[in-house]
């Protein structure tokens, strides 16, 4: 009986360990990964701990339910003396895969305000160059700390708890497989999550308005787990309404019957285009959009020269759906990533290809690799003649951390565009302002925090785009182009804004050029408008049709109304007229709302339902 006692001892010591493990990783989380002026108090991380507790038994029960089967087995055949070191070897390797999660998960949230997903990890092998270089935005101490805790630190208490061998349960043998049964009970009951209607979900460790307190209940590998299964699932996580009449109609205040005509803003049909995406340039970096001073002086003279639109927001947060929402209007989808599906974007529709059928010489120039993100798949096959990236430079110019400066790609492109045959559309995508920040000239706001290093290369750009412009203009093609300055997505610097906070995803977006009619230079629209509206306010001033661009909606038309659309992994949020929404698909919680939250909360959620279920159709 006394040798009963010690197995059952064994396992729940065992269980319990693993339960440990998981309270370690959520108080390493709260140590590392809290954002700015994130306040604590005994209390708040009591809460924390109750509301995630129910996924840390549930994790600890899918670690825990190979070892019981092993033991029992072991236990029940009378001569097997298989060796129990097959339960360390597990219980080891266990914890370098979690201990390699976890520290993934401190170093990513600090910029994406999200924990280890397969995009994540996905990422990282597709592209590890590009994903090292934006984690090094974090001391690279942390991540490092948080794995030899968990994996390193785990070894040495597993070896402390586990220094007798393990012992085998002996008892009749109809006791044993009863025993065997209850187990098997208890480990389904935590992995479930109890009995009631619905299974074990994120939702149910949400409990505060507080997102990073949300983040932090939720237990790190649990939430991996469940990503990759929910990705492979291929289901809408969007879907709230039942009939797409509903939708049509709450849908209609956003998408009205187009006006007879678009207001021209050109004195030609055909310019040349020179489309500039400045990477993570939240509009807080400009001063005439009512941020910092002096950090983009050109820009915000070209803003006051040229036609500014200053309620214009990014689709996303990332690059990726930054690069789809400008080029192919199509909206975010949440943890998905239409470019990263060669077989779904190669359906997109793409600006590329109306302007390059309309006769247009079309390009892009990127000083990073242009298979990143498939950016080279999804360009050359939506209409863009070639593609320039680092590997077109001499590998003395890859001096910046993800490639070629700004400057150097400034230079070739101005050289290129002075060869092009007439009319051409050209875009540069810049990559200085990116993650680690780094430059070999002078900081100009010094280097001493990570938000003054944002400014100063950004002020970098800055200087180097007004270098192009001016000397663009001594040559033949300026006088006949279109200049439009826009960035892929916005930042959380300099201000540390929220993930949820509107003002995050508020870039800038300035037309100008000697192209533009002399009545609006110098001229500001208020109007609101989400990135991916651009495509058809581009398309319809050349006279190209947009009708393949139904997410689009041509600022410039008469019957324009002011709506913009951001989504991210955990979050998605509308900006009108009537007000703003911003919703927690996990949680099912409106996380901030002003104005008619009911209307608004429709809207949304129409909107996102509907364009999940078209990304889902590719």
């Amino acid at each position: 009986m006394k040798q009963q006692y010690k197995s059952v001892y064994f396992l729940l010591l065992y269980f319990v360990f693993w339960l440990f493990i998981a309270w370690i990783d959520r108080l390493l989380f709260l140590l590392f990964a809290a954002p700015v002026n994130t306040g604590f108090t005994f209390q708040e991380i009591a809460r924390i701990y109750m509301a995630g507790f129910k996924l840390d038994l549930s994790m600890t029960a899918y670690i825990c339910a190979l070892p019981f089967i092993g033991y029992f087995l072991w236990s029940i055949v009378p001569n097997w003396s298989f060796s129990t070191k097959w339960i360390r070897m597990y219980t080891y390797s266990i914890l370098a895969i979690l201990g390699f999660l976890s520290c993934i998960s401190v170093n990513l949230y600090t910029e994406w305000t999200d924990k280890v997903s397969q995009r994540a990890i996905e990422t990282f092998f597709e592209t590890p160059q590009e994903a090292l270089l934006s984690a090094v935005s974090t001391n690279l101490w942390i991540p490092l700390l948080v794995f030899v805790v968990i994996a390193i630190g785990g070894s040495m208490v597993f070896n402390l708890l586990f220094r007798s061998a393990f012992v085998k349960f002996k008892t009749h043998f109809t006791l044993h497989i009863l025993s065997f049964f209850v187990g098997l009970i208890v480990l389904f009951t935590c992995i479930r999550g109890g009995y009631g209607t619905s299974p074990l979900n994120e939702s149910m460790a949400y409990y505060s308005s507080n997102q990073f307190y949300n983040h932090a209940a939720v237990n790190t590998h649990w939430s991996f787990i469940n990503d990759v299964v929910n990705s492979a699932s291929g289901g809408n996580p969007y879907h709230y309404f039942n009939d797409s009449h509903d939708m049509d109609r709450i849908l209609a205040p956003v998408f009205p019957e187009k006006g007879d005509s678009s207001i021209s803003i050109l004195n030609t049909e055909r310019p040349n285009i020179v489309l500039i995406l400045l990477e993570s340039f939240t509009a807080d970096l400009i001063e005439n959009l009512g941020g910092e001073k002096e950090v983009t002086p050109n820009l915000d003279r070209i803003s006051k020269q040229g036609l500014s639109f200053t309620q214009f927001y990014a689709a996303a947060d990332r690059s990726d759906k930054g690069i789809i929402g400008v080029f192919s209007a199509f909206p975010a989808q949440g943890k998905e990533s239409i470019i990263k599906s060669i077989k779904k974007h190669e359906k997109l529709a793409g600006i590329g290809e109306e302007i390059h059928r309309a006769g247009y010489q079309t390009s892009f120039y990127y000083g990073g690799q242009s298979e990143f993100y498939n950016f080279k798949s999804y360009m050359m096959s939506h209409g863009v003649n070639r593609v320039v990236d680092m590997a077109d430079f001499p590998s003395s110019y890859n001096e910046s951390s993800w490639g070629v400066y700004d400057h150097n790609v400034l230079e070739k492109m101005l050289a290129d565009l002075n060869r092009e045959k007439t009319p051409f559309f050209s875009t540069v995508f810049t990559i200085s302002n990116h993650e680690p920040f780094d430059l070999k000239t002078t900081y100009k706001f010094g280097n001493n925090t990570t938000a003054n290093k944002f400014k100063s290369t950004a002020f970098y750009t800055d200087s180097v785009l007004n270098e192009f412009l001016e000397k663009a203009k001594k040559e033949s093609w300026y006088k006949n182009t279109l200049f439009i300055v826009t960035a892929d997505h916005g930042h959380r610097l300099p201000y540390n804004r929220e993930i949820t906070d509107p003002k995050r995803f508020h870039i800038p977006l300035i037309f100008f050029g000697d192209v533009l009619k002399e009545e609006f230079r110098g001229q500001k629209i208020n109007k609101i408008m989400g990135q991916v509206d651009l495509a058809s306010s581009i398309l319809n001033q050349l006279n190209i049709s947009s009708d393949r661009y139904s997410w689009s909606r041509d600022v410039f038309d008469t019957q324009f109304t002011s709506y913009a659309f951001f989504n991210t992994k955990h979050s998605f949020g509308v900006i009108s007229e009537n007000g703003t929404l911003v919703f927690d698909p996990q949680s099912q919680q409106v996380i901030s709302s002003s104005g008619d939250e009911k209307s608004l909360l429709n809207i949304v959620k129409a909107y996102n339902q509907n364009v999940y279920a078209e990304y889902l159709s590719y």
